[in-house]
C-alpha cells in the first residue's frame, strides 16, 4: 500500500515536471519494503518549496479517487507543517479496499515535506529559526474553535505585528500557528543563497543544514 502511495505520487510528479527527494533512512526503508521485513516504515519525501506550493493545488485536482490528502492549507483541523498522502479517500464496499491494496487494511501514508532556501546570513537564520521555534512550540497551547477571549486574541496581534502576517483570528489557531510558521520558512527564496534545511523537521527537534547541490538547486 506504501508503495502503491509512492507511485500515485511518482505518477503526478512525472505528469507535472517535479522533481522529489527521498530524505531520512527512506530509501532504506523502501528497500525493506520490497522484502516485507520492516515492521515500522517511514517514508518521507520532499520538494523544493516552489514545486511544494504548486503540488497543493495538484493534489486538489488531481489526486487518485483512493487517495487523500492533509495539509495546513487544505484542511483546518491540521496541525503539522508536512502534507500526507494517504490511502482513505475511496467510498468502499467491504473487501474492496483490501483488495485494491493487496490486502493491506491499515491506512498508509507519505509525509511531503518543503525543502526551504536558507539565509546566507547566519544571524538572519538564527532568528528565523528561533520564530519557527516559537510558533512550533506554541501552536498546541492554543484554543481551536472561536470565539477567542481578549488573552488569546492579543498573543495572536503581537505575533502579527512581529512577523507581519495575518492570522484568522475566527479559524482554528492552531492550524494558524503552524501556517505561520510555514509563512516564515518559506520568507528565504533567493537562489543565490547557498544552503538549505527541511523546515517542518525542527517541529521534531531536528535542524539540519544541507548544501542546496544535493537537492540539483
Amino acid at each position: 500500500a506504501l508503495l502503491e502511495t509512492l507511485a500515485e505520487i511518482d505518477r503526478l510528479c512525472d505528469a507535472y515536471g517535479i522533481k522529489y527527494y527521498y530524505v531520512g533512512e527512506t530509501a532504506e526503508e523502501i528497500e525493506k519494503i520490497k522484502d516485507f521485513t520492516s515492521d515500522s516504515l517511514d517514508v518521507h519525501i520532499a520538494m523544493k518549496r516552489v514545486d511544494y506550493m504548486n503540488f497543493q493545488q495538484i493534489l486538489q485536482e488531481e489526486l487518485g479517487p483512493w487517495f487523500d490528502y492533509r495539509s495546513i492549507y487544505s484542511n483546518a483541523d491540521h496541525v503539522d507543517m508536512k502534507t500526507y498522502i494517504i490511502t482513505d479517500a475511496y467510498d468502499t464496499s467491504d473487501g474492496e479496499y483490501e483488495s485494491r491494496f493487496h490486502g493491506c487494511l491499515d491506512i498508509v501514508g507519505v509525509d511531503l515535506a518543503p525543502i526551504d532556501m536558507v539565509n546566507d546570513d547566519d544571524s538572519v537564520e538564527e532568528l528565523k529559526r528561533t520564530v519557527i521555534t516559537q510558533l512550533l512550540q506554541i501552536a498546541p497551547s492554543m484554543p481551536t474553535e472561536p470565539p477567542y477571549n481578549d488573552v488569546i486574541l492579543d498573543i495572536v496581534k503581537q505575533y502579527e505585528d512581529m512577523l507581519g502576517v495575518e492570522i484568522n483570528a475566527e479559524g482554528n489557531l492552531q492550524n494558524e500557528f503552524f501556517k505561520a510558521a510555514d509563512n516564515v520558512a518559506m520568507s528565504d527564496a533567493d537562489d543565490r543563497f547557498r544552503r538549505v534545511r527541511i523546515s517542518s523537521d525542527i517541529a521534531e527537534g531536528i535542524y539540519q543544514l544541507y548544501d542546496k547541490t544535493l537537492f540539483d538547486m
